[in-house]
């Protein structure tokens, strides 16, 4: 029973399968081979496509739909992988590749419970192909919930088996994620800037490198989103870091529309409500920005950024009280963050 969910669960050996003798013409294995060299890449997106045109023509292939689903589940497209996935279950699909494919899912959203038996499959198959694809959905799942020293511990573990170049950078960034997490931006910034040495055009490492330093470096961060590929730049999170950039550089009114148009799509974002506010303290507009920032405060009320903005609102309408208060705050926020940081540093050397 097992050894049909190792078999299908990651995608590496079922694509090698289906290029040696599913696919029904020489140029659909062809195209075949360049989805899993896409995926050994790491380009999950790029391979989404080319699976998508071999589905155009055989819409009805179980394997095929699978396929998408396992890649579009590493990209962290759960919808989408949920989608395929029941199209591969309409379409008569191994029940056990697909309820294990669902574990897979459930642990990249976070439920780290349902997943026992992966864990001791990685326990007795430390080296087994399958092992890697399951450590991954563990990193992306406790990066999810917020728990970055159990996060750090699986990429360590993952990245002593991780052969391939595009593996090893993907180790750097999820470093980095979690170093940014427990607010080490310097660590979480050097991690970026190793990833982004090895592959220049890493658009992930664009992305996390260009937020991480979008404070502290604006134009470099302005610089890295420009470098890329268009379908990314259109991502909601690119154009909140280039408001930010806008912002910060003094672009205030491309700021403000460029944050509008965000908001009407992600109207709980607290990153666009802080960006908005403080658009708004740079206008001079001391009532807009209270407006904005009560209702970032209503969503993080304890986030870093947010009470910094609030403290500056509070000097600029000579709330002295409040400055006092808020003060404090930071200074307790810091000193929380300095002792965060030393406890995942010690936790670390101590593995």
């Amino acid at each position: 029973m097992a050894k049909k969910w190792w078999i299908g669960l990651g995608g590496i050996l079922l694509m090698v399968g289906l290029a040696i003798g599913l696919w029904p013409t020489a140029e659909r294995a062809k195209t075949w081979r360049l989805a899993q060299q896409q995926i050994n890449d790491r380009h999950f997106d790029d391979a989404l496509t080319t699976l998508d045109q071999q589905l155009t023509v055989w819409p009805s292939h179980a394997e095929g739909q699978l396929a998408i689903a396992q890649t579009a589940r590493r990209l962290g497209l759960i919808p989408r992988a949920e989608k395929h996935l029941r199209q591969y279950e309409q379409l008569g699909g191994d029940p056990e590749i697909l309820a294990h494919e669902r574990i897979l899912l459930a642990v990249q959203r976070g439920e780290m419970g349902r997943f026992d038996g992966g864990l001791a499959f990685v326990e007795a198959h430390p080296d087994h192909r399958e092992s890697q694809l399951i450590l991954e959905a563990m990193i992306q799942g406790y990066i999810r919930q917020r728990e970055p020293i159990k996060a750090i511990a699986i990429v360590d573990r993952w990245s002593q088996r991780a052969v391939l170049p595009a593996d090893r950078i993907q180790a750097d960034i999820w470093r980095g994620e979690c170093y940014r997490m427990v607010g080490d931006g310097e660590r979480a910034v050097e991690a970026f800037r190793r990833a982004l040495s090895a592959e220049p055009a890493n658009a992930a490492a664009q992305l996390r490198l260009a937020e991480a330093i979008v404070r502290s470096q604006p134009q470099e961060a302005m610089a890295l989103l420009n470098a890329m590929p268009a379908e990314s730049q259109a991502q909601p999170i690119t154009r909140l870091i280039r408001a930010q950039c806008e912002r910060i550089l003094g672009e205030t009114d491309a700021a403000r529309d460029r944050l509008d148009q965000l908001h009407q799509v992600r109207p709980d974002d607290v990153v666009v409500l802080l960006e908005r506010g403080l658009v708004a303290l740079d206008l001079n507009d001391l009532a807009g920005a209270d407006r904005w920032l009560r209702q970032a405060e209503e969503r993080a009320p304890d986030l870093y950024e947010l009470i910094a903005a609030r403290l500056r609102w509070a000097r600029q309408t000579q709330r002295t009280v409040e400055v006092a208060a808020l003060e404090k705050r930071l200074r307790d926020l810091e000193s929380e963050t300095k002792q965060r940081i030393e406890l995942f540093q010690s936790t670390i050397e101590k593995r």
